[in-house]
């Protein structure tokens, strides 16, 4: 039984470590560009369907703006939550995917964007800066 537990567990971190791998390659680009935009502790949750809606992140995301990007990923040791991608958290959107950034409420903004099959993804962010972020999007 103890060696099921032992298997179990190196095939849990092996999961965990090629999911951080593959994750590492998506952010690699961000370190040549410079921010325009930075906000650390947001909230949000893409829109795809009624599991990512409640499956959000609060207090969590880091959402950078650069010339060419716009990133939503988890922050710190968060990041490994979203390792199996089907909470749809993070996103790397190419600023000229951006269908639109539309305002509502005190803080919450709709992004609209083409995903790279062609279809329309949405995410709700939840800042602290909302006019500086409209104000790097535009």
């Amino acid at each position: 039984m103890a060696v099921a537990w032992v298997v179990l567990g190196v095939l849990a971190c092996a999961w965990v470590v090629y999911w951080l791998w593959r994750r590492k390659g998506r952010f690699a680009p961000l370190a040549s560009e410079p921010v325009i935009f930075r906000e650390i502790g947001a909230s949000g949750f893409s829109r795809k369907n009624v599991l990512t809606r409640f499956g959000g992140a609060r207090g969590v995301l880091e959402v950078l703006v650069t010339d060419r990007t716009l990133v939503i990923r988890l922050a710190g040791p968060f990041s490994i939550l979203a390792t199996a991608g089907w909470l749809d958290i993070e996103q790397v959107i190419p600023r000229s995917d951006i269908i639109g950034v539309v305002p509502h409420g005190d803080s919450a903004v709709e992004v609209t964007f083409k995903k790279p099959g062609g279809e329309t993804g949405k995410y709700e962010l939840i800042l602290k800066e909302r006019q500086r972020f409209l104000e790097s999007v535009r």
